[in-house]
């Protein structure tokens, strides 16, 4: 009897998987050939053995040395936007396992969850100010109309924070691993928006040098790191700075020491090199530092749109080829 693997073992309710998301595989399972199961596993620690007697998986994210020793999976699909490190490889060695993600549903939200982060640092604000009635402990505000924002990542979030961001700043400048001559997004309404050209990580040291504001929506691979690892080189002194990548792609003392140097820097994230972030981590008591703990994604109606890409990956990749 094929089985799917439900992997549920967030520690957000939020992103638990609700009966509704459930019941509708169940049953687009069922108007597939054999006998399909559903099972659930809520435990990270008791994944490795669910995995060994699955055919499919539906889920958050979990190492590839795991599906390396689950011989029956073929199908497996992310609900998130990224793949962990080591998949691509896998996929190569064992090209019947089919990997599909959830890239793009959650775009536009975590992106206005950014656009939220930057306004914040241009007013000033930090946890601290935000628990007392303190206006001394906000900071200077400073005009986004007289500012470069530049927004590192040519993906679906990044093309929607630099959507936003036009009608704010000066100028909005997008850099991606490669050049190209335009980037399009669509609006909420329908419309489709140019974005300009997209400068290449080989452009990208004097945009960074010249920019007021930094937003980073690059996932964690070896061609992003080399980039961050010359970012603080490179930033100006007094930068906006936030991250909405991957929170490992950033030193964290490296980090710290730029904002201690520089005293007009001010940094913002929705991820961090832990996570859960410790209470008593540096980043938290830092005074021109905002950190939310990877709430970006949690929004109304969410659930509702990762379940369409998920009832076609299984059918994709179940139904006879």
């Amino acid at each position: 009897m094929p089985t799917l693997l439900l992997f549920d073992a967030s520690a957000d309710p939020f992103w638990r998987i609700p009966d509704g998301f459930a019941h509708a595989v169940e049953e687009t399972l069922a108007a597939l050939p054999g006998d399909w199961q559903v099972t659930r596993c809520q435990r990270g620690a008791e994944l490795s053995a669910a995995l060994q007697d699955a055919d499919a998986f539906v889920g958050w994210a979990f190492p590839p040395a795991l599906a390396r020793r689950a011989q029956r999976l073929r199908v497996v699909h992310f609900l998130m936007a990224g793949v962990p490190a080591g998949w691509a490889e896998l996929c190569e060695r064992r090209p019947e396992l089919r990997v599909t993600r959830s890239s793009g549903i959650n775009a536009d939200g975590v992106a206005e969850h950014g656009l939220f982060l930057l306004l914040a640092l241009l007013r000033g604000v930090n946890v601290g100010a935000l628990s007392r009635w303190e206006p001394s402990a906000f900071g200077e505000a400073r005009a986004p109309a007289h500012m470069r924002c530049v927004v590192v990542g040519a993906g679906p979030i990044g093309a929607h924070v630099a959507r936003l961001a036009r009608p704010l700043f000066r100028e909005v400048r997008v850099v991606s691993r490669s050049a190209r001559e335009s980037l399009e997004v669509d609006a909420p309404d329908g419309a489709r928006v140019s974005l300009g050209p997209v400068a290449g990580f080989t452009d990208a040291a004097a945009l960074l040098g010249s920019a007021d504001a930094v937003v980073l929506v690059l996932p964690a691979t070896p061609e992003t790191q080399a980039l961050y690892s010359e970012l603080f080189a490179v930033l100006r002194p007094d930068v906006c700075l936030v991250n909405l990548g991957r929170g490992e792609s950033l030193d964290e003392a490296a980090l710290l020491a730029f904002l201690n140097t520089n005293p007009g820097a001010r940094f913002a994230a929705d991820v961090a090199p832990v996570e859960p972030y410790p209470a008593e981590g540096a980043l938290y008591a830092h005074p021109r530092v905002l950190l939310t703990p990877h709430v970006a994604g949690r929004r109304a109606g969410v659930w509702e749109a990762l379940l369409p890409p998920t009832l076609d990956a299984l059918q994709r990749g179940l139904l006879p080829s």
